[in-house]
This record gives structure tokens, sequence and C-alpha cells, in this order.
């Protein structure tokens, strides 16, 4: 039976007012020209955002009030977007003077607006501003841009949670209840250094402490931190860690407040409150998803892949550890699985795994071979049709490393390598397929044959113009069209009309739902899609910007609950008999009639557990009574904690054992105080929605891991929709959620666009993407032939 769940959301319902009065008794609303060139001054700019952020830094030291910069600004009615600032200014004050010396002579024009003649999604941003503006709750502006401090990183950083809000692109003028996507990015407000080159277009920041002790950043004005600097004063400004991605974990139970999710609910909650006091009314946006049960573990696999036994070749640089440790070290972690070490690929026709000490990267400007021909590209240019797929057994990072350094790696350990090992397996598999002459019947699960996939994936750097694939099946194999070749996007869009659909037609469907129709011509194209054609069908998958939010007021609840310090009396479960015993024992009320409270020999299994249990407890209270002569007041968290001296003692009285790893757990013991509606788990299915396929009657889909929450959630899971632009009639969902659930994509996951998609992505990565580096040092090598300069 699946299961029906409702659940908020980060998307905002705000309802338009017909009205701003209680708006504009707190605000006027001020609008300043900047200079009619500025906006060609920038787009011819060498570093367009230095620009930028020199820009913002003279407004922000020159506006007290919230503003807001807007670049598509119509007010006046006028052929070209005009550049403009709002400000939101206390409702009795005088205007401010604004002055761009770099770029403009004298103060910008400036004249009073209503908030209904701005666009309604420009006033909701200058709310934001006016609500994050102050240092409650650690909240702040700099930039033009909303953060909320979230955790120190180290004695020199923090992490700050940027905080967006977007109206959706589907959003009609006449609409009164608009969707706002809140979205949020982690940045890294890093110290500067002592000696820190000044610059007029870079931003710093003071580090302060709310009176609530909430930490926030105070972005300073130039010639303040200049003074600061003299006086060897601390500033921070955002940064980044060179080759490391900032990022905060989505849902931390450890560190609740500290997850991109929790500051994304509180945000949402504290902004809805500043709305209302606006006159402004919303909500959060809410949905009702249905779980999807996907077909049985066997049902989805690989099938009649060729894999017994492995082919393993030996592509390392340091091969002083023998081929044959590895291929040991493999079969403990693979029983099930052969591997046969080979010498020379030409003899092969079969798929093989490339053992390997070195990475991609290591072959880049920079690397650490820098300048030297990647072995894996060679093989690569040699046995192009040979399925093949890189293992890299070298854990470790050649950054700050010598050659020598880098090579000395040792033996990984099983652990290190097992789920990587099994993630390139079925790579290796897939690309069997890919690669095979063989007929496609049987081989991948729950395949639709009768559908196409088309992806454009964004620019890669160094190419022209994006990968545009199209995949179908014929003849019973797979075929691929590169859409960048205008001879097979015509071959594509004659298929897409065989099966009722125009090609063209849907394509300006999707430019114009993305209001790209305006754009010049080359400008005009999605940067990125994925689409699904099949009789008198077309579909495409959008990106929702949504994510699912959890209860966080209940599992905060808990937290509490389970640390608030309690009387020891209060554990005992002896009165509780009938409330924490197993269904099959036997009632307090039945255990004394059949006198066996009065030492009668139980006789049957039932009997036996049942007064085996009672004992249990009764031992159990009496160890309380013994800790309560010491500790008359405990919480659960300490009654539990393996640093306390409780917790073994427990375990003995219960005859709770370790699992198989040698770990031992509390569930059991916990259990009984959840029987009393005790101590619930954060991590109970009913405060969140992390685990398994979900899905609504708008065929908006959201796919979780497939195992329960563990204490650390990296990334949200996003909400995706299936937009039916042709064939709502007969649109099958369940055909495309099933190809979710495969875990062959990503090892004992399930995958979060159809599988089909994944096949063009191997496609586009071994083939395409190769013949185009082929192609380009081809190009290179005749342009440095003698008289082609």
């Amino acid at each position: 039976m699946s299961e029906k769940r409702t659940t908020t959301t980060t998307t905002l319902l705000i309802t338009k007012p017909t009205d701003f009065t209680l708006l504009e008794a707190k605000y006027q609303l001020l609008r300043y020209e900047l200079p009619d060139d500025l906006r060609w001054k920038f787009k011819n700019a060498k570093k367009p955002s230095e620009m930028w952020a020199s820009m913002q830094n003279s407004l922000q030291a020159q506006i007290n009030s919230p503003y807001r910069v807007f670049t598509h600004d119509r007010l006046d009615g006028r052929a070209y977007h005009k550049w403009v600032i709002y400000v939101l200014a206390p409702r009795h004050t005088s205007p401010q003077p604004i002055t761009l010396p770099l770029w403009s002579n004298g103060a910008l024009p400036y004249k009073p607006i209503k908030f209904t003649n701005l666009a309604f999604h420009m006033v909701i941003k200058l709310l934001q501003v006016a609500q994050m503006h102050g240092n409650q709750a650690g909240r702040f502006t700099g930039q033009g841009r909303c953060y909320v401090h979230a955790k120190l990183k180290t004695k020199s950083s923090h992490i700050c949670v940027q905080l967006d809000l977007h109206e959706d692109i589907l959003t009609q003028e006449e609409d009164s209840i608009r969707q706002f996507k809140v979205e949020a990015q982690a940045k890294l407000f890093q110290r500067c250094s002592a000696n820190e080159y000044l610059s007029y277009h870079e931003t710093y920041f003071c580090k302060r402490n709310a009176a609530d002790s909430a930490v926030y950043f105070l972005q300073m004005k130039l010639d303040e931190i200049k003074r600061l600097k003299e006086e060897n004063g601390v500033f921070y400004k955002i940064g980044t860690i060179p080759g490391k991605k900032t990022t905060l974990a989505f849902h931390d139970l450890n560190h609740i407040e500290e997850s991109t999710g929790k500051i994304l609910a509180d945000f949402i909650r504290d902004f809805r409150q500043f709305l209302a006091h606006c006159g402004i009314k919303s909500q959060s946006q809410t949905r009702t998803f249905t779980e999807y049960v996907p077909p049985k573990e066997e049902e989805l696999s690989l099938k009649n892949t060729p894999f017994q036994p492995v082919y393993v070749f030996d592509n390392r640089k340091n091969k002083t550890l023998p081929l044959h440790t590895y291929l040991q070290l493999f079969e403990n972690m693979r029983p099930d699985m052969h591997f046969l070490g080979i010498d020379d690929l030409s003899q092969v026709q079969r798929p093989v795994l490339v053992l390997q000490d070195y990475q991609q990267k290591d072959f880049l400007d920079k690397g650490i071979f820098a300048g030297e021909a990647d072995p894996y590209q060679e093989l690569y240019r040699k046995y192009r049709n040979l399925p093949k797929q890189a293992f890299n057994i070298n854990l470790l990072e050649a950054q700050d490393l010598d050659v020598d350094e880098y090579l000395s790696y040792t033996l990984p350990d099983q652990n290190q390598l097992k789920h990587k090992l099994g993630t390139s397996l079925l790579q290796l598999a897939l690309k069997a397929i890919l690669y095979s002459d063989k007929p496609l019947s049987g081989c991948l699960p729950f395949f639709p044959e009768n559908l196409m996939y088309v992806c454009k994936r964004r620019n890669i750097a160094g190419l022209a113009q994006p990968f545009e694939t199209m995949m179908y099946v014929e003849d019973d194999h797979l075929r691929f069209l590169d859409l960048r070749d205008p001879e097979q996007r015509i071959q594509a869009q004659e298929r897409c009309l065989r099966l009722g659909v125009d090609w063209f037609e849907c394509s300006e469907q999707m430019i114009y739902k993305y209001k790209r129709e305006e754009r010049p011509q080359d400008e005009r194209a999605l940067p990125n899609y994925h689409v699904i054609i099949g009789p008198n069908l077309f579909v495409e998958i959008e990106n929702c910007k949504e994510r699912v939010l959890y209860d966080y007021d209940e599992i905060v609840r808990r937290q509490d609950e389970a640390k608030t310090l309690l009387p020891v009396e209060m554990f005992k479960l002896l009165p509780h008999y009938d409330t924490v015993k197993n269904e099959g024992y036997l009632s307090l009320e039945e255990l004394q009639r059949r006198g066996l409270l009065q030492r009668k020999k139980p006789e049957g299994k039932t009997e036996i557990a049942s007064l085996h249990f009672y004992a249990q407890l009764e031992r159990y209270d009496a160890y309380l009574d013994d800790i309560q002569l010491e500790y008359p007041m405990l919480s659960f968290l300490q009654l539990t904690d393996d640093e306390m001296p409780f917790i073994a003692m427990i375990r003995y009285i219960f005859e709770i054992k370790p699992n198989k790893h040698g770990k031992y757990t509390n569930h059991k013991f916990i259990g009984y105080y959840q029987k009393r509606k005790w101590f619930q788990s954060d991590k109970a299915k009913d405060v969140h929605m992390y685990q398994g396929i979900w899905y609504d009657d708008e065929h908006c889909y959201m796919v979780g891991a497939t195992e329960g929450m563990q204490y650390q959630q990296p990334r949200a899971h996003l909400i995706r929709r299936f937009d039916v632009y042709q064939g709502a009639e007969h649109f099958d969902i369940q055909s495309l959620l099933r190809l979710l659930s495969v875990q062959f994509v990503r090892l004992n996951q399930y995958t979060v666009y159809p599988y089909p998609f994944h096949l063009i992505d191997l496609f586009v990565e071994n083939i395409l993407l190769f013949k185009e580096g082929q192609a380009s040092k081809e190009r290179l090598a005749i342009v440095g032939t003698p008289g082609n300069e």
C-alpha cells in the first residue's frame, strides 16, 4: 500500500495585495536612475564582476536603507531595460543623494514612486533586504545580498548562507498568488591576512556579535578597513579554498541549527511574519506526495552482461606491488566474481577494468604530471571501440606532494575501495551494453523502446557549443544522434514527426516557458534540458528549484526532550509493563491471575518470556534506585551515553548484544520509552521525507535515499516535474518512475533522472567528447605545421 504524505517545501506563495496601505505607512519607495551608458560599460568590461562589486561598495557606503539594483526596469516605457536603484526609505525621512564618482558626475536623479507601479517581485526582494537589515539571529546584508551566519569553520573562517528569492518562471502578470523560490548557497567568510592588498572592487566585512550572541558580519567602507588594517584589526572577505567548494550540510542532526534546511525553514517562517506586518499574505507551499513502490530488486538489475571473468589491465605508473595483489583484493571484496589480469588489449573484445594510480586532473595545467600524455587517453585513442573503465587505486591527492610522494601510496583497505569498485563495475557493464553489437532485448530493465531521449548538457570549457544528443532504439540496438551536426539534427526532427511530434514547435514552447523569446537569436536556445519523446508525447523534466523541508520544530523538540534533566524516578518502566511489553507477552493482570508473580513456575514459551521481561524491568528499576543516590537528576541522553557509566549495566540487564560488526545499538532499550510516546527519534520517518521516491498529482517527483536517515544529509533532495507539453491524456508517470528506481547508475542509490539519460552521458563522455578532443588535437597539429601558420 503506497503511503501518502503532506509536506512543506522551500517555495513561498505570496498574495499580491490590491493596495499597499500598511507598507506605505512605513516606507517610501525611491527610484534612482543609473547612467544610461553604465550597462554598456559593464558589457564591454574585461572584469564586469569587479566593476559590479565596486559599484555595490559605493552604494553600500552611501545608502542606509534597504535597496536593490534592478537591471531590467521598464517603468519609463522605454524599448530597452534601464538600470535603476530602488530604495526602501523610512516614511518620514529626506531622500539621500547618491553619487557614483567613477561613472557619473553629480548626484543620481531620483523620484518617489508608488508600490503599485513597481514589479511585485521587486517589492518582495526589497522587503527581504528590509527584514535582513540589522543583526537579529545572525542575519545581515552585503553587496546587495542577504546572508545568515551558519557556523565557525576554522579559527579564521566562517560559513554563512546566502539566501535568494526568485519569482517562479511561470508566473503571469495577472496571477494574484505568486510563487517565490527560496534558494541557499554556502559562502566562506575568510579572515584577511595582515598584508592583505586592499582593492576598491573587493568587499570587506567586520565580525560582530548581536545582543542575542548571534554572529553577523558588517560590510565596511574602504577607508574604515584601511584604518582598521593600520590598527592591526581583524576583517574578512568572501572567498574560497582552492580546489574545494564551500558546502554546508542540508540536514545535520548533530548540529541542527547549522544546517541549510533549518536555516531555510527559519527564514521562511520569519519572513512570512514580516510580510504579514506589511499587510501582505503568504503561506508555505505544501505538496501531498505518494510514495512509489519500486519493483523487486532482481527485476531492476542489468541482464546478460559479459562479466565472467573481469579482465583487468595494469596501467599504473608505480608497479612495485604486483597486479595479482590487487586481483586478490578485488576478489576478497567481490567473491562472486573472478578477476583476471591481461597484458595485451588487442587480444580481447570484452569489457576491461583499467587499473591506474593517477587522476585526469593530474595531467592538466598545474597538475603534477602537466605536460605528460595521459596514459588513459592514449588507451582511448588506440582502443576506442573497447569498453573500458578506469579504476584509480591511489587515494592520495597530488596537491602539495612531489611525484615520488604521490606515487608512494599504500595498498588501500577493502573498506576504502569496496563502494568504488562496485560503482566501477556497474559503469563498465553499462559501457559494455553501449558498445555492444548484440541485440538490446533483455539487457536493460523496463527499458521503453518506443521512447526517445534528448539531453542538452551545459557547455564544457574549450568546446564551441554544448553537447545536444538524442538516443533511441532501432532494430533492437541503441542509436545516438549528435544534434550539433545539422544533418543529424534534421534526422532527429524527422524521427519526431513520425511520432506525431513537431520538434521545432515544442522547442519554441520551452523557449517561451523560460522567457527567452526576446533574446537575440543566438541566445534564445536553452542552455540545458532533458526531454522525453514518444508517440504523440513530449515531456520536459523541469527543475522546480524546490526542496522538501523537514518538521524542524518537532525535530528540535525531540532533541531538547532527550537533553532535559528529569528525576531518575521518572525513568522507571515496571509501572508501565503493559505499555512497553511485546505484543505476545501476557498482560500484568494475566501474570497476577496465573500466580506467576507469586513465584509459580512458568510453563510454556509465553509464560517464560513474559515473566523474564517482567524480571528485567524489576532489575532495571532497582538499578535506577541505585543511580539516583548519586545522580537524582539525569537526561535521557546521559542515561544512554556511552561516555557515562550507566548504559553498560542497562545493556546487561536487557541482554542487548553487539551486532555483527561488534557495535552496540540502543534501539531495543529506547523502544520501551517510545512505546510510552517518550523520546521519539529525530530520525523517524514522521519528521522527514528522506527515503524513497515520491510523486504528486502535478507530476512532480522527488528522489530520496534507498535507506533510512543518517545523522547527516549533505545535499537536499530536489523536486523535479514531468512537464507534459503534448500527450497529457496518455502520459504514464509510473513507467518513468520505474526508470528512477534502478540502482546501477548510482550504486545502492536511486537515480534522479530516468536512467536512459545516463546512457547518453556515457556516450557523450566516452565517445563524443573523446572525438572532440582528437579533432582539436588534429586541428592544432595542422596549424602547427610549417606553411599553416
